[in-house]
């Protein structure tokens, strides 16, 4: 007890100190200290300022000096977590310590014992806090949080003979002709190794989940690469340059600090697939899309949109376009223009309605258009023929949309969690119809399968499989 009583105190001291000259103050998240800043901060703040996602180098260099400052202390099993409290120089200004165990489900089941040492790390901890940087928040204030077990585990690599899987075979490796793909994520790279140019017979470079801040490739030394993943990296606009090429066919570039479609895309001729999801692209404009003319799979995931441009027209060929998890509340009219389109992805948005000439979308046999606010469908609707799939649930919808019932291709319905408060009969003149969701509605309830017995027979000698 005197132990636990002397670190506490001199922890509150301490810190007491570094917060009078602007360091960082490091205190248990269940210490009375700790409670009392946190009580200070405000029980939304962790909510109002937003959590990031854990960058793989902040997990490994945590994971690795917790592992230093208890070892060879009893505790084997044990998970120490972290959360940073950055500014918007990316430097942390609290940060929250606690020990709990990987068989310890209820927190209120926390011992005295991992108080205690989780008071001991947050005293050790202060050369990794003051040091640490987040540089994919710099800007904006938010909470960083780490999760780490005593013991590091080692990234798992690929063990086939075509594939380099470490920093070291880079420059190692004899056979350089026979080396096809690149895979060094979770490598703590903060380059491209300039060792790569070794390899020119390699397809495929796969960088994710490192600290990479610019991209400068001359394709022309690598003139079979198809594929560049730069997924969780550092990259932002201006920071990627590749030389024109007609090879690379992939570009993926989640979750990145890039606010437009990178000038870079426009060398790439054969691009086919461009990923920019997670990314807030807040200077997305209609010219932005003059780079992207040969792209037939669009991400653009999780950006932040509030309005897509209706430059948007100009992608002729695209096939694939995901817009999942942003702010729009109604799409382009140009969207229509798309004649190529086959799958589209709007789910988990705010929009209203479709554009009334989206028939022209004649190609289009995948539509997931669930977690929005649509209460009807366009007239001319049931003139996309091809429609295969088609996912309207979580929507407004009242009244069952009547242009459903003129589709002959369609398989798979989903209007789950609508308001529907009786069975929608028309249901029962879709053709060719495989699975239908229809659970969350207002009609759905105890007793229902029995009340609507008579049209689920139907269903079901149409061998159509109905979730209810």
């Amino acid at each position: 007890m005197q132990f636990v009583m002397r670190f506490f105190l001199t922890t509150f001291f301490v810190n007491a100190y570094m917060l009078a000259f602007g360091q960082p103050v490091i205190v248990s998240s269940h210490s009375a200290e700790g409670k009392q800043l946190q009580k200070k901060l405000g029980s939304d703040f962790f909510i109002e300022t937003g959590v990031i996602e854990t960058p793989h180098s902040t997990v490994y260099n945590f994971t690795k000096v917790c592992g230093e400052i208890i070892a060879g202390e009893k505790y084997k099993d044990v998970y120490v977590n972290g959360s940073a409290v950055v500014n918007k120089q990316g430097k942390p200004e609290y940060f929250f310590v606690s020990v709990t165990s990987p068989f310890q489900f209820k927190p209120n089941n926390r011992s005295e014992e991992f108080d205690s040492l989780a008071i001991v790390l947050a005293t050790h901890l202060r050369p990794f806090v003051e040091s640490f940087i987040s540089k994919r928040t710099i800007g904006r204030k938010t909470v960083v949080t780490m999760s780490s077990t005593a013991n590091i585990r080692p990234v798992v690599r690929s063990t086939r003979d075509s594939t380099i899987s470490s920093i070291d075979a880079l420059s190692e490796i004899q056979d350089t002709l026979g080396i096809k793909y690149i895979s060094l994520s979770k490598s703590l790279l903060t380059t491209i190794p300039a060792a790569v140019y070794r390899f020119p017979n390699v397809e495929a470079l796969l960088l994710s989940d490192n600290d990479i801040e610019s991209v400068d490739l001359n394709l022309s030394r690598l003139p079979k690469l198809k594929q560049i993943d730069m997924t969780g990296n550092i990259l932002r606009d201006g920071s990627i340059r590749l030389s024109k090429n007609k090879s690379l066919k992939m570009l993926m570039l989640q979750k990145n600090q890039l606010n437009d479609i990178p000038r870079a895309v426009k060398r790439c001729k054969g691009l086919e697939m461009l990923w920019l999801g997670s990314n807030r692209l807040s200077k997305l404009r209609s010219k932005s899309f003059r780079r992207t003319k040969s792209v037939l799979d669009l991400n653009f995931y999780k950006s932040g949109l509030t309005v897509l441009p209706s430059g948007i027209k100009k992608m002729k060929r695209l096939e694939v376009l995901d817009l999942y998890y942003n702010n729009l509340k109604s799409l382009p009219k140009t969207i229509t223009k798309l004649r190529s389109l086959t799958h589209l992805a709007i789910a988990h948005n705010q929009i209203e309605a479709l554009p009334a000439d989206i028939e022209k979308l004649s190609k289009v046999h995948t539509l997931y258009a669930h977690h929005n606010h649509l209460s009807k469908l366009p007239e001319r609707f049931s003139k996309i023929k091809n429609l295969k799939l088609l996912d309207l649930g979580y929507n407004w919808f009242v009244q069952f949309p009547e242009p459903l019932t003129s589709f002959v291709n369609l398989q798979e319905l989903d209007l789950s969690s609508n308001n529907f408060q009786d069975f929608p009969e028309q249901l029962l003149k879709i053709q060719k119809l495989e699975k239908l969701y229809l659970r969350g509605n207002p009609f759905i309830k105890p007793g229902s399968d029995i009340m609507y017995s008579k049209q689920l027979s139907v269903l079901k000698d149409r061998n159509i499989e109905v979730f209810y």
